[in-house]
């Protein structure tokens, strides 16, 4: 009984020490990277949640390799992909590439897409209500 309580009492340890810490990307594989990034988006404010993904989408956009990509964010926390995103939007500017010329800063780019969410989100808010006003109008009656 002894050990039993002793060995529960070292596994509840090793299991708080591995689960804490700050979220990190797992970068081994592509499919890892998804996965760990969408973990990460769902546990960040609101505020953050589009800048951390347009700065992974700008990451990914800037390298010409996959591995690259993936060594570049692996290990990173949600605040170092969002100041690499930073970095490499400059670099990109830079290098004359359209879709990121036509910003004058990252702070425009966010705005831009934040604009543009709100837009798509007001959007589809009117198709649910214009949805629900032609249920209600429907003459079609359930008789049973």
């Amino acid at each position: 009984m002894k050990k039993l309580f002793i060995l529960l009492i070292c596994l509840t340890a090793m299991l708080s020490i591995g689960c804490s810490g700050e979220r990190q990307i797992n970068g081994r594989t592509s499919k890892l990277a998804f996965k760990s990034v969408r973990v990460m988006k769902e546990y960040l404010p609101k505020h953050q949640k589009l800048e951390f993904e347009i700065a992974f989408w700008t990451m990914k956009n800037g390298f010409e390799k996959n591995s690259e990509f993936l060594d570049a964010v692996d290990g990173n926390t949600s605040a170092e992909l969002i100041a690499a995103g930073k970095a490499k939007f400059g670099e990109l500017q830079e290098s004359g590439r359209p879709e990121y010329t036509k910003f004058s800063n990252w702070d425009a780019m966010i705005k831009s897409y934040e604009d543009e969410r709100f837009e798509q989100d007001m959007n589809q808010k009117k198709d649910k209500d214009q949805l629900q006003k032609e249920s209600m109008n429907n003459i079609l009656y359930d008789l049973h």
